[in-house]
C-alpha cells in the first residue's frame, strides 16, 4: 500500500478506480503516488485466475481525471481499466442497490477484498503506518577529510543527509555555524529542501569564504518531520574540518627529522594555496656556525660559504596548489652537537618565499 506524500491533512477517499494487472505485475519504480495530486492510496488484490486487480482511491473523480486515465495506465503499465471509477458517497446513497446486483457486486467484492488483504497482511498495515505516523529519523554524512580552502577565496562544501524514516521526510532549520570567526558563512540557513523520500541520500551545498589561514570545523545541525503526523526529531549534528590556506605560504614549516653529532636534517613543508605565479623562491636562513649542504629533491640556486656569515641557501620550484611542497634540508655544525641544541636550530632556521616569473 502506498500514499500521497504531501504535508497537507489527511483526506477521506471518496472515489475508487480498478485496473487489471498480471500477476507478475511490479509497482514501477519511477512510479511515485506524490506525482499524482489526490491520489490517496493504492492496494493490489491478488487474484485467482492469471490477473490481479489495483484499487486506487481518489481524493475525487476531479483528481482521477485530471491525471489522465490512459497516460495512468501507461505509466502503471497496467493490462487494462476494469472499472473507471465510482463516488463512494454515491454507492452509499443509491436506492435499490439489490436491484442492480451487476453494478453493485464488484464494488462490494473490492471494498471487502481490501478490507481483509489489509487486515490479512501486516507488511501492507506497516506500510500504512508509516505513510501516516511515520517515526522521524535522518542522519547527516560529512567527510572525514579535511576540506582545504583558500584564504580569501569562496569555496562549496558540501554534505549529505539520509532519510532513514520510513515515510517521507522534511528537513528544518538546517543551519551552517564556524567554531570560531576567520570564516565566513555566505549563507547559515540552509534551505528550504525538498521532501526527501524514504531511504533518500540527498546532497546539500554550503557556501564559505575564508578570511584568516588556519584550521576551522563547520557546524551542521536541524530538525527532521515524518510522516503525515508530522513526528519530530532533532538532527545529530555534524562538523567538517576546513583547512585554509594562503594564496602563497609565505612562513613554510620547519621540523627537526634527523640528528646525529655534527649533522642534521630538517624538513621543510609549504602549503601554498595558489601562488600569484607558477614558480616559487625559497631562502633558508641560520646561524653562523652552520652551514647549509644540500637540499632535496632540487638543486639549489645558491649558498652561503662556510664562515661567512649567517648560513644561507637558496632554491626554486614550481608549486603544487593545495598540495603540501616538502624538502629536506640537510646541516652540519663545527661541532658535535646534542639533540636539545638541535632542536633549538630547529627555532633559529627561518624560511622565506617570493613568487617569482618564469626562467
Amino acid at each position: 500500500m502506498s500514499a500521497s506524500t504531501d504535508s497537507s491533512p489527511v483526506s477521506a477517499p471518496s472515489f475508487l478506480t480498478i485496473f487489471k494487472v498480471s500477476r507478475s505485475w511490479r509497482f514501477p519504480e519511477r512510479v511515485k503516488p506524490e506525482n499524482y495530486p489526490g491520489l490517496l492510496l493504492w492496494q493490489r488484490l491478488r487474484g485467482r485466475s492469471e490477473s490481479d486487480l489495483l484499487l486506487i482511491w481518489w481524493t475525487g473523480r476531479e483528481a482521477y481525471r485530471a491525471c489522465g486515465p490512459d497516460q495512468l495506465r501507461k505509466d502503471l503499465n497496467a493490462d487494462g481499466i476494469v472499472h473507471d471509477g465510482a463516488v463512494i458517497e454515491e454507492l452509499a446513497r443509491k436506492k435499490h442497490w439489490w436491484q442492480q446486483p451487476r453494478k453493485f457486486m464488484p464494488w462490494a467484492a473490492a471494498i471487502l477484498g481490501t478490507i481483509v488483504g489489509v487486515l490479512g497482511n501486516l507488511s501492507q498495515l506497516e506500510t500504512f503506518g508509516a505513510w501516516l505516523i511515520a517515526p522521524a529519523g535522518a542522519e547527516i554524512f560529512v567527510s572525514p577529510l579535511p576540506v582545504r580552502c583558500i584564504q580569501n577565496e569562496e569555496r562549496v562544501i558540501e554534505f549529505k543527509i539520509h532519510n532513514t524514516s520510513t515515510g517521507t521526510s522534511t528537513v528544518t532549520n538546517l543551519e551552517a555555524s564556524p567554531n570560531k570567526s576567520g570564516v565566513l558563512i555566505m549563507e547559515q540557513k540552509l534551505g528550504p529542501l525538498a521532501p526527501l523520500t524514504p531511504g533518500e541520500l540527498r546532497s546539500v551545498s554550503c557556501q564559505v569564504l575564508p578570511k584568516a589561514a588556519g584550521k576551522y570545523t563547520v557546524r551542521f545541525s536541524g530538525e527532521i518531520r515524518s510522516g503525515r503526523a508530522r513526528s519530530k526529531a532533532i538532527l545529530a549534528a555534524k562538523s567538517i574540518d576546513l583547512e585554509v590556506w594562503p594564496a602563497l605560504d609565505e612562513r613554510p614549516d620547519i621540523k627537526l627529522e634527523h640528528a646525529g653529532g655534527t649533522s642534521a636534517s630538517f624538513l621543510i613543508t609549504a602549503r601554498h594555496g595558489k601562488p600569484p605565479t607558477k614558480r616559487v623562491r625559497y631562502q633558508a636562513t641560520g646561524p653562523e656556525n652552520l652551514t647549509f649542504i644540500d637540499i632535496d629533491p632540487v638543486k639549489p640556486k645558491e649558498s652561503s660559504k662556510p664562515g661567512q656569515g649567517p648560513a644561507v641557501i637558496v632554491w626554486e620550484q614550481e608549486a603544487t596548489p593545495l598540495e603540501p611542497q616538502k624538502f629536506t634540508l640537510y646541516v652540519s655544525d663545527k661541532a658535535e652537537q646534542s639533540l636539545e641544541k638541535w632542536k633549538e636550530y630547529e627555532k633559529q632556521i627561518t624560511i622565506t618565499t617570493e613568487s617569482v616569473a618564469q626562467p
